[in-house]
């Protein structure tokens, strides 16, 4: 019963900050923590339809980002080795995944 409710709050709370965010035009401002989840292949080598934009990946592992920068051709400059310095630095929108855009 506990982990419900506890379940129960967070998507409550995930769901009032996603609302009180003001709607901008444009597409969704997305960031990557870790590369080393296999979902980010198919997110960092989906077309550009306009829908997102990348706006930072955590990642410490220096090599691992070298081997898919070249692989799918992102910018060094938006990669951060810390999630908290990431999250503060490019701001990106909140997204619930219940919610998304057409991703992959």
């Amino acid at each position: 019963m506990k982990r419900i409710l506890s379940l129960f709050f967070t998507v409550l709370c995930c769901s009032s900050a996603a609302h009180s965010q003001p709607q901008t035009p444009g597409p969704l401002r997305l960031a990557i923590a870790e590369l080393t989840h296999t979902y980010v292949h198919g997110i960092l080598s989906r077309p550009d339809r306009g829908d997102i934009r990348i706006v930072g990946i955590q990642e410490p592992d220096r090599k691992l980002v070298d081997r898919y920068a070249k692989q799918h051709g992102f910018r060094d400059e938006i990669v951060v080795p810390d999630l908290e310095k990431m999250l503060d630095t490019v701001k990106p929108e909140p997204w619930r995944h219940s919610e998304p855009p057409s991703i992959i």
